[in-house]
């Protein structure tokens, strides 16, 4: 990292000199560069895709079965700088054969909490306890289900993500390298 001095001097006064910028290198530009395209190939393959590829869309094919609501309550938890974030706790049971399964998965891709109370409230007050509900589950895996097959709008959400990172780091990656060959001429 440089400092630009605009060509202004220290005022004699107050010794403040004025319009200082920090420039980063083009080195560290492009190290950075590469940090966020790592991290959005990681993100986006590491936990987006398989969410989606493997449950969301094969819980479109799943067979259901009846099942019952047994908790349905809006969590708050508060962090160190007292911001709330707030998730949906929603359990059910259900029957496979001869088995009684336990379930807690709304929809595949589901964000563990939010900074917004209204969408965890929303599902919240669309399943109360003790309501009958039809159950998706996985064939190979029973204990494998959720109440809202398919991708859900929100579902994407770490993919899109992990895309974002990426073309932020191409981004730098392209502004680095034609600061270093304007720098070379």
């Amino acid at each position: 990292m440089r400092r630009l001095n605009r060509g202004k001097k220290a005022d004699p006064v107050t010794n403040n000199h004025s319009q200082t910028q920090v420039v980063a290198s083009p080195a560290a530009t492009c190290i950075a560069a590469l940090a966020f395209m790592i991290i959005g190939v990681f993100v986006g393959l590491s936990f987006g895709y398989p969410v989606l590829n493997k449950n969301a869309r094969a819980s479109e094919n799943w067979p259901n079965a009846k099942g019952i609501i047994t908790y349905s309550a809006v969590q708050q938890e508060d962090d160190s700088d007292g911001e709330a974030s707030y998730s949906h706790d929603v359990r059910y049971t259900y029957d496979v054969g001869n088995h009684q399964y336990q379930g807690a998965i709304v929809y595949f891709g589901e964000f563990a909490s939010s900074n917004v109370a209204s969408h965890a409230r929303e599902i919240v007050d669309q399943y109360p306890v003790a309501a009958e509900v039809i159950v998706f589950y996985d064939t190979e895996f029973p204990g494998t289900s959720c109440l809202q097959p398919g991708v859900e709008v929100r579902s994407p959400f770490l993919v899109v993500f992990g895309i974002g990172f990426f073309v932020i780091g191409v981004v730098c990656l392209c502004s680095g390298i034609r600061r270093k060959l304007r720098n070379v001429s």
